[in-house]
């Protein structure tokens, strides 16, 4: 007996111009105000993985990351001299 697998087509990369969170100014620069993330985005950035995971949940009460991509964080353990705390980009 044969199996049949169905195959699904690859979705292509979507964008904030295509988010309903995505509020665009009409600039010529792309230039708008993402509500899920409450910061400035641009027509032309990729939705992301956090947009996915966040995309159903109310955007006042959504988790977001406080940090920019390869913003340099600390971890901070009371039981350790500060220079010796880990750094984590």
């Amino acid at each position: 007996m044969t199996q049949q697998l169905t195959v699904k087509p690859v979705s292509q990369t979507q964008t904030c111009s295509q988010c309903s969170h995505f509020n665009d100014y009409n600039e010529s620069n792309g230039r708008g105000w993402c509500q899920l993330f409450g910061q400035q985005a641009r027509k032309h950035h990729q939705r992301t993985n956090d947009c996915d995971l966040f995309a159903d949940t109310d955007p006042i009460d959504a988790p977001h990351p406080e940090f920019a991509i390869d913003s340099t964080v600390k971890v901070i353990d009371p039981d350790e001299h500060h220079t010796e705390w880990a750094s984590f980009s």
